[in-house]
């Protein structure tokens, strides 16, 4: 990222309301929160590129090496995949 970095904590919120904004929920159908975001990124940032997720998210860092904060926020949102519903339910027959 270029100069402005972001407090983590900031960052994280930041992408947890934005998540709710796109209609992102967690498993138990509440909103996703700033801890759940920070906690992923540990989780994905300790796994380094050996996983498929943390591959994807280390490679999408290197392409925004050079962007502003808020530009990084928006590629990566802009990158989550379209396919799967933002909600996946808990009993899909139901």
């Amino acid at each position: 990222m270029k100069k402005g970095r972001v407090k983590r904590t900031e960052a994280a919120e930041t992408i947890a309301r934005r998540l709710k904004k796109l209609g992102y929920n967690d498993r138990s159908g509440g909103p996703i929160k700033a801890n759940h975001v920070a906690q992923w990124r540990e989780d994905i940032m300790a796994q380094g590129p050996r996983e498929l997720a943390a591959r994807r998210y280390h490679d999408a860092l290197k392409e925004v090496e050079t962007l502003e904060p808020l530009q990084v926020v928006t590629y990566l949102l802009n990158a989550l995949p379209s396919l799967p519903p933002p909600h996946f339910p808990k009993n899909p027959d139901s």
